[in-house]
């Protein structure tokens, strides 16, 4: 079953983003009560870090208990660096080095039966 959901995302002056998903397209008013209501993204509100952000609507699958895996934040953050310092490779063009599938494998990237 699909549902239409409304991201609401931005990025402060100091580099942190934010993020909230709604059920319904919120007013510029519900995303300020929204932000004044979280306390380190206020804190950012407060400073005048936060110039704007932007809305969009997306189609998601419902999901259930078992789709859902709970880290801690730290975990996270590791995984949101690591995804960053691989865009980051991939954009600078690594995926092309001559070297970089060999390297893949022999780390383990590729289930047994699997080679992309």
């Amino acid at each position: 079953m699909s549902k239409t959901v409304w991201v609401v995302y931005g990025t402060t002056e100091s580099g942190d983003d934010w993020m909230f998903v709604l059920d319904s397209k919120p007013s510029d008013k519900d995303i300020k009560e929204r932000i004044e209501a979280t306390d380190w993204i206020r804190e950012e509100w407060d400073a005048g870090c936060i110039q704007g952000w932007t809305v969009d609507e997306h189609e998601v699958v419902q999901t259930t208990a078992e789709d859902i895996v709970t880290i801690t934040k730290k975990e996270y953050e590791s995984l949101l660096d690591a995804q960053k310092w691989r865009n980051c490779l991939q954009g600078g063009g690594v995926d092309n080095w001559e070297w970089y599938h060999d390297s893949l494998k022999e780390g383990g990237y590729f289930e047994d039966d699997e080679e992309d």
